[in-house]
């Protein structure tokens, strides 16, 4: 796989996927954007496009230690769900988790925390 390819198409499939949102959101419906926001500054762009737009924003952060994220990908491979597209390999998985910026303590003021680590986890 070539990352510039694939990133030219993500962009479009972003500027796509915000363009439906803003038409969904001036109807007064709830738009849900489950799209990683991988990088500060992409978390960034959506939240400036929503403002301008006087549209509402909530983040919600899932915290779940790598072991974990690292299984439930694994099970997906296999499962195979309805909303299954393509396998993530382990290499896959690997790069992505060192592309992640973590989140600023800014970004998470008013963030919906989720844990989902296991208690002995969180010792």
């Amino acid at each position: 796989m070539n990352l510039r390819w694939i990133m030219e198409r993500v962009e479009r499939c972003e500027k796509q996927i915000w363009s439906t949102s803003e038409k969904i959101s001036k109807c007064g419906s709830v738009v849900i954007l489950d799209l990683g926001f991988m990088k500060l500054a992409k978390r960034e762009l959506f939240k400036s496009l929503a403002k301008d737009q006087n549209i509402p924003t909530q983040l919600h952060y899932i915290k779940a230690h790598h072991s974990i994220r690292r299984k439930r990908v694994l099970e997906r491979n296999i499962k195979k769900g309805e909303t299954f597209s393509f396998e993530v390999t382990s290499g896959m998985f690997d790069f992505i988790e060192t592309e992640f910026q973590i989140h600023t303590e800014k970004e998470l003021i008013n963030a919906m925390i989720i844990d989902t680590n296991p208690e002995f986890e969180k010792k």
